[in-house]
């Protein structure tokens, strides 16, 4: 089965500079299911989610399309990684007691995604979405420069599927009994160079620049631009606190 693969090529670079769930969120899923012995993280990537759940789950299967993420997957001796696309996991029937998708779902076939995750949901068992939207920084010249970059450069050459993401999933079906989710946020000080790093990991500024090679230009103008402007009133470490708000769309299977 094909799949939309817009991260193996940056695999590594995702696990340096992906922003980390808070250990809140690893907590509230595992309250919010009956039972923890076994969580399938799907489109795990590189076991951002998986490694938290592990701490809580006797066991967990983290799952992804891509090799490459699974390469660069952060080891946990709780955690079996596997080579699978979301719609035909090879996970028996009846087996897990949550099942996660963290920044991924709108990648997903979801008619034959839910499918399968009832046919692997032991009942009842918590199906849940998680997504982080667009980041947010306090400082408003920062807050110019990244809109600037994000909604004028890179925003034509995401994928339609992006829009999922900046409308906090509200626009997917979702055909399961709905469980009440906090409000979370990830939460992270980071250096110019970190943020960078992040903004590389964008999928729409990858296929610029594949699309377009001449827009390299732009991204180190970009570039150059943010680092001058973090510098100004950074604190003494040179990092500043971003904040990514999290969106949790979770269900029972029954």
């Amino acid at each position: 089965m094909s799949f939309n693969d817009q991260f193996s090529r940056i695999a590594a670079s995702y696990a340096t500079f992906r922003p980390k769930y808070p250990p809140a969120l690893a907590d509230w899923l595992a309250d919010a299911a009956a039972r923890r012995e076994l969580a399938w993280d799907c489109g795990c990537g590189n076991g951002q989610l998986s490694t938290l759940l592990a701490d809580r789950f006797v066991h967990v299967i983290a799952s992804d399309a891509s090799e490459k993420q699974i390469a660069n997957a952060t080891p946990h001796e709780h955690v079996d990684y596997r080579v699978a696309p979301a719609e035909a996991s090879g996970l028996r029937d009846d087996c897990a007691d949550l099942i996660t998708v963290a920044q991924a779902a709108h990648w997903f076939d979801l008619t034959k995604f839910y499918a399968e995750a009832r046919r692997v949901g032991r009942r009842p068992s918590v199906l849940a979405l998680i997504n982080y939207g667009n980041m947010e920084l306090a400082d408003e010249p920062l807050r110019k420069i990244v809109g600037r970059f994000y909604w004028k450069v890179t925003r034509p050459f995401w994928d339609a599927a992006r829009t999922h993401v900046e409308n906090a999933l509200r626009d997917i079906e979702f055909p399961f009994d709905p469980i009440a989710a906090p409000e979370m946020k990830i939460e992270s000080r980071l250096s110019a160079e970190q943020f960078i790093g992040y903004v590389s990991t964008w999928s729409g500024l990858q296929n610029m620049l594949k699309q377009k090679p001449e827009s390299a230009e732009q991204w180190r103008a970009f570039q150059d631009e943010l680092t001058a402007a973090w510098s100004e009133s950074a604190v003494s470490d040179g990092t500043r606190l971003v904040r990514w708000p999290l969106t949790i769309r979770a269900g029972t299977i029954a």
